[in-house]
Formats: C-alpha cells, sequence, structure tokens
C-alpha cells in the first residue's frame, strides 16, 4: 500500500457549535500542522451564501437544463471555489504542507478538514479551487487536479481516532425507502449492492432452478439484508439481533417541520401507516442501529464500537446539508458521525440518480475488497466528476466524515488477505468437494456439460480477480505467496476436471492439459517465494503470518509431482520446522505439524532410497526407507484424523485430507503422469530416471482409512 500523506487543516471558534451565522466579522481561528494559528474569516453574510447554496442545490430556476440556468449555476459554484480555496490558502503551512507532501513521493495526500462550528459546515471545501502557490493552477479544482492526487474529508473536532475493528466480516444492511410515493432508484440500488458481494458467494452448479435459487438466496442473506419500505421500527427489530458493519441508505432528504430550524432528515416510512412520510434525524438512526435486545442492554448499557457499522452510505438529497445551524446540529451526515460511525458517505447537494447509483457502486465494489477508503474517495470523485454532464455537479456534492481508526493500514492489510482468501474459498471450495464426492453437482458438471469451457472461464475469472488483492508484503511474505501458491494448485485441479469432459473434441482436452500442468508449475514458483521470504532477514518489525513447514512442504510435494529432483536440506529444514510446531500447546498447530510430517514423509516414495535423507534419533543417524517411511506417514495421518473431535474448526483435519485425496485421485493417476510426461512445459531435466508418484498411492490410500472412520 501506498503511503498516505495527511494535512490536518482545523477551524476553531469561541462559543458553542450551534447558534451562530456566518458573518465576516466573526473571527475564526486557523491551524495547520505545526504551524502557528492565525484569525480567519469568512466573506459571506450568512443569507448570502444561503441564496449561493440554493443555486448549487439546483434552485435556480423553474428549468434544470435551461442553458442560462445552467451558465448562472456554474458561475456559482466556479466564484464559490475560488473563495473557498482562498480560505483554505489563508492559513498558515497549509500551502507548505500540502508542498512537502507532493514532494515525498507521487501517493495520495489526505487533506482533513476538522471543524467545531455547525456554520462552517455549510462551506463547500470539496469544490476549492487550488490556492496559490500550491502545485497546479488556479484554475483547477483542488481535488481533481492532474499534478497531485487529493482526497478531501472532514471531522469533528469532539470526534478523535477510533478503534472500531474495520477487519470485521463484512455484513450489509440496505434501508430503502419511498412513502407517499417517492422515487427512488430501488432495483439499480439492489443490483450494485449485489454485483458487489458476488466474488463471496459461491459457485451454483446443477440443473434444478429452484434448488439453486433457494442456495443463492441463503447465500446473499449471510451478507445483505434489504429492508424495501423500511421504518424506524423495522431498524430497531432487524438490528437487534445481528450487527451491520456497513449500512447503505436510500431515501429521500426532507426538512422536519415539527421540529424548530427545519432540519434536514430521512423520510422514511411511518410505523403505524406505511404510505405515511415519518422523518428521521441522524440521532434517531443511530439508537437504532445499535439497538440490543433487552438482556444484552441491560448487562452492558453502553454501544461498542463493533455493534456499529464502521461505513454508512447515505444515497438522499440534502444529507451533508446542515439546514438552520442556530436550531440545529450540522446535518444528518454529521449526526451518523459524531455517534461513533467511522466514515459517512454522503451528499451536501442533491445526487442525481445516476450519480447515486455509480456512488453505491463504486464505493462497495472497492471497500469490500479492502481498498483504503481515502484512495476509493479520490478515485470517485474524479470519476463522478468524468461522467457528469455539464448541468450536474454530483462531485461536488460527494462529502465524507472521517474518523478511521489509527491502525487502519494494518487493517485494511488484514481485511484484504481475508476477503482475497474467502473470496478464492467460495470459488474453489466446491471444487474440493468433488475429491470427497465425485457424484457432486459441480464434478457431474465439468464432466458432462457441453459449455464446461463458460463454466472454467466464469471460475478463473473470480480466482484471478481475488489473488489481486492478496497482501505478499511484509508480514505476509509468506502467507500471501502461499495463498497464491494453493490458489493456482486448486485452478489446476479445475482444469484437470474438465479435461475428463466427454463432451469436449481433443484440442480443448490438450488445453485443458497444458493450462493445469502449468497452474502447478506457478503454484510451484508461488511457494518457493513464500518460504525464501519467511527464511531471509527483513529489515521492518515482522508480525509472523504462516509457518515455514507449510510452504516449503507444498513446494517439495509439487516439486515431486512434476518429478523434479530431491533437495534434501529444504526436507530437513521443512521437516525442522514442523517438529518445532508439533511442541507446541496449541491443538490446532500440532495438527497443521502432523499434517506437514505426514506429506514429507510421502513425497520420499517419488525418490529412489539411496536419495532419502538421514534423521537423528537416541541411536544417532538413520537413513530414511521406504519402509519407516509409510511407517510414519500412517502414523501422522492418524493423529490428525484422531484429532477431529478437539478442535474448535475442522479445517485443518479437512484440508490434510484432501490435500492426501489429491494425491489418489489426481497425482497418482496413470492419466496423469502419461500426459506429465509427454508435457512441453517441463524442462528436459526433468526426464531424468526419477520413479515418480506409483509407490504413494497404496501409502496414501491406507492413510485415508483413518479419515473415513
Amino acid at each position: 500500500m501506498k503511503t498516505i500523506h495527511t494535512v490536518k487543516l482545523e477551524f476553531l471558534r469561541h462559543g458553542p457549535p450551534h447558534n451562530q451565522l456566518l458573518s465576516p466579522l466573526t473571527e475564526y481561528l486557523g491551524l495547520c500542522g505545526n504551524n502557528e494559528a492565525s484569525t480567519m474569516h469568512v466573506p459571506y453574510e450568512h443569507h448570502d451564501f444561503l441564496r449561493r447554496h440554493n443555486e448549487l442545490r439546483y434552485k435556480g430556476g423553474k428549468n434544470f437544463e435551461d442553458v442560462e440556468e445552467i451558465k448562472r449555476r456554474k458561475g456559482v459554484l466556479n466564484e464559490t471555489a475560488v473563495e473557498i480555496g482562498k480560505i483554505m490558502g489563508s492559513i498558515p503551512g497549509f500551502i507548505a504542507e500540502l508542498g512537502k507532501a507532493r514532494s515525498r513521493d507521487n501517493a495520495l495526500t489526505h487533506i482533513k478538514v476538522v471543524l467545531s462550528a455547525h456554520e462552517l459546515a455549510l462551506l463547500p471545501f470539496e469544490l476549492a479551487k487550488t490556492p496559490k502557490g500550491c502545485l497546479g493552477g488556479g484554475d483547477e479544482y483542488l481535488s481533481l487536479q492532474s499534478n497531485a492526487r487529493i482526497c478531501i474529508t472532514r471531522q469533528s473536532r469532539t470526534v478523535s481516532q477510533g478503534f472500531n475493528r474495520w477487519s470485521r466480516k463484512p455484513k450489509i444492511l440496505f434501508i430503502a425507502a419511498s412513502p407517499g410515493g417517492l422515487k427512488i432508484p430501488i432495483n439499480q440500488h439492489l443490483q450494485v449492492l449485489y454485483e458487489a458481494i458476488l466474488p463471496w458467494v459461491g459457485y451454483l452448479a446443477g440443473n434444478d432452478d429452484a434448488e439453486k435459487k433457494a442456495a443463492l438466496k441463503k447465500e446473499v442473506d449471510q451478507i445483505l439484508t434489504f429492508l424495501p419500505e423500511a421504518s424506524i421500527d423495522q431498524i430497531i427489530k432487524t438490528c437487534s439481533s445481528e450487527s451491520f458493519t456497513h449500512v447503505h441508505i436510500l431515501a429521500h432528504g426532507m426538512p422536519d417541520n415539527k421540529v424548530p430550524g427545519l432540519p434536514y432528515g430521512l423520510a422514511l416510512h411511518c410505523n403505524e401507516n406505511p404510505s405515511d412520510i415519518e422523518i428521521v434525524n441522524g440521532a434517531r438512526l443511530v439508537s437504532a442501529l445499535c439497538g440490543r435486545s433487552a438482556a444484552e442492554s441491560s448487562a452492558d448499557p453502553l454501544c461498542s464500537p463493533d455493534e456499529l457499522p464502521a461505513v454508512a452510505t447515505i444515497a438522499s438529497c440534502d444529507s451533508g446539508n446542515p439546514g438552520d445551524v442556530v436550531y440545529t446540529g450540522a446535518s444528518f451526515a454529521h449526526d451518523l458521525h459524531l455517534s461513533g460511525i467511522p466514515m459517512v458517505i454522503a451528499s451536501q447537494f442533491p445526487l442525481s440518480f445516476k450519480g447515486s447509483v455509480f456512488m453505491t457502486e463504486f464505493a462497495y465494489k472497492n471497500l469490500l475488497w479492502g481498498e483504503d477508503p481515502r484512495c476509493m474517495l479520490y478515485h470517485l470523485r474524479n470519476q463522478l466528476h468524468a461522467m457528469n454532464k455539464v448541468s450536474i455537479h454530483d462531485w461536488a456534492s460527494l462529502v465524507v466524515y472521517e474518523s478511521l481508526p489509527f491502525n487502519i493500514d494494518d487493517q485494511l492489510k488484514d481485511f484484504r488477505y481475508i476477503q482475497s482468501k474467502k473470496s478464492i474459498e467460495k470459488t474453489l471450495g466446491p471444487i474440493d468437494e468433488i475429491i470427497d464426492n465425485p457424484n457432486h453437482n459441480i464434478a457431474k458438471t465439468l464432466k458432462e456439460d457441453g459449455n464446461v469451457d463458460v463454466i472454467v472461464t466464469t471460475l478463473m475469472k473470480k480466482v484471478d480477480k481475488a489473488v489481486k488483492y492478496m497482501p505478499t508484503t511484509e508480514e505476509y511474505k509468506t502467507e500471501g505467496p502461499g495463498m497464491l501458491g494453493s490458489a493456482e494448485k486448486r485452478k489446476a485441479h479445475v482444469y484437470y476436471q474438465a479435461n475428463k469432459n466427454e463432451k469436449i473434441n481433443d484440442k480443448m482436452k490438450e488445453e485443458y492439459h497444458r493450462k493445469s500442468i502449468e497452474a502447478l508449475t506457478n503454484a510451484l514458483g508461488h511457494y518457493e517465494k513464500a518460504f525464501r521470504e519467511n527464511i531471509m532477514e527483513s529489515n521492518y518489525t515482522v508480525r509472523k503470518k504462516g509457518s515455514l513447514h507449510w510452504v516449503l512442504t507444498q513446494y517439495l510435494s509439487l516439486r515431486a509431482i512434476l518429478k523434479k529432483g530431491f533437495i534434501v536440506s529444504m526436507w530437513h529444514a521443512a521437516f525442522v520446522s514442523a517438529d518445532m510446531d508439533l511442541k507446541d500447546q496449541a491443538a490446532e498447530t500440532k495438527v497443521y505439524a502432523h499434517g506437514s510430517l505426514g506429506e514429507l514423509y510421502l513425497i520420499l516414495f517419488a525418490y529412489k532410497e539411496k536419495w532419502l535423507p538421514t534423521i537423528s534419533d537416541d541411536r544417532g543417524q538413520i537413513r530414511i526407507t521406504h519402509e519407516m517411511a509409510r511407517e510414519r506417514v500412517l502414523f501422522h495421518a492418524s493423529n490428525v484424523a484422531g484429532s477431529v473431535n478437539t478442535l474448535q474448526d475442522p479445517f485443518p483435519v479437512e484440508s490434510t485430507k484432501r490435500q492426501f485425496t489429491r494425491y489418489k485421485q489426481w497425482w497418482c493417476a496413470n492419466d496423469f503422469n502419461k500426459s506429465l510426461q509427454k508435457s512441453q512445459l517441463l524442462p528436459s531435466a526433468n526426464k531424468l530416471e526419477i520413479p515418480g508418484t506409483t509407490k504413494m498411492k497404496p501409502v496414501v490410500e491406507k492413510a485415508l482409512e483413518f479419515f473415513s472412520k
């Protein structure tokens, strides 16, 4: 991840945050970084700025697309942008801080505008023109200029960086409301949210459409909860049974005429009569989102950070509109932020239907993969600017309140790993089920479906997208490449299964065979990189993830399968690493160690006895024989299988069983070994007299008997 340089620009004044109007007479204190504070004045009387604000809200005339109205609105936008740029540029150190950030590298510069006075929330800092002295011309918008990548967010001074767990399992609540016949693009929003979660929805095969639809709904419901006619009672009831990481809101923003100052809120369905409108403010919505059961609330009256969403996206006109700042808070979005939601994406002016759909699509397709939200915001604003016609300024409407966790970089890296691994598992996990059950519907599909190439291509695209997000640096230098190796190995298995399809021609069979061997060779390279990175010295603080013996054993396994020479020193390194983990107190660690040791002994059957290593015991140095290796394979396999009832998660046992079954049904199969001999992908050195995997099969079959008991 590239470094993000943050420039903090803070505005303060005396007195309470509300009950003040914009005026050139009001003194504000401006701060930037470690530079001296200075007095700042805004050039607006309150009523004058409200008139400008209405123009930017498309309230200037009756005909929205009238040429003269567009010119007038563009003039107001341009004039306001120049003045906001001057305000920001007047703070000592701001221009210098931007220059310092830009000079370090080509990374993103994050301008965090910190506000305490509610009336300043009216000012559209996001559309500021570049101040004089900054990189880029004065005619360029600060957040859109081509000379530097700049993202602008807001934060209330009373909200500090939180400890919200950003890497939680995603669970999205989609709140939609259209009471009284109000129109909203509900189907378009639902579609883009569905497409955003598809990478984590498993591949469904089979001919029973009703069964497939039921399975699909079950998978989608685990990630996305949809309230199509939301009322505040529905939200409370939904959130009393589960918490959500993301909340997406599609509704109209309206002023509440029952409250002094006419604050803007969401137009939800009335509890008593769903056709009636109930205006709900930000504070009420947050209380609903934290709606625990009575028993939970009495046990712990405080709402923990992990019970609130990490992200709220609001596709609603005026969600960022402060309204009358004398009586009310800064805005609906501001209230959500104040209540503890780390990131709130909203609009300070009305969003077009097209813009709201694109905002939703772009935000969730990036956030759910663990992209940095500040980078996402930068690209989103630029994309909105590019796609908007001249009469629309959705890019300027976009406003984001954020107080990201202090360790957001580490959390994002962990989240990308989790999401990438989960997507690979959801895509290729069913392929592992084929190993246990050759009659599985996916096995039948790969073997019998005439459109097998479409299915295989779909699977591969999903996997290739997932692996792009797998972290492979710093603490993931072992685990990351190891997971890439695992993905390639499982891709090879898909191609191998498809190669058996009875309805494809010889040319396609040859292509699937080539791709299968190619994927195995790629996997070998990833595993090699993984263990080398694990062993090499690092110049940074390491948070170790991934064991040496796992990746090294898989590397040696594929060398044996692909008929490459035996490397004694690496076998010893894997053996020592696994033997050390065998002494660990954690049950799961021991199971993985038994699995690696069992496979290390199994690998030896691919080579002649004279090539086998020696090990030390109480009797001294002993050269391993095939008979001794057989006993050790069965010993470790029985230990893995016997631990199934002692583990909270049976995955270590299941993964070892599936790896052993790969040998039986795939790597020791006659058709695989015959085609391997003919492969043009293997270098000529592999045509040495290496016994291969034929002696493995009876040992593997005996070992698998432990798993069937």
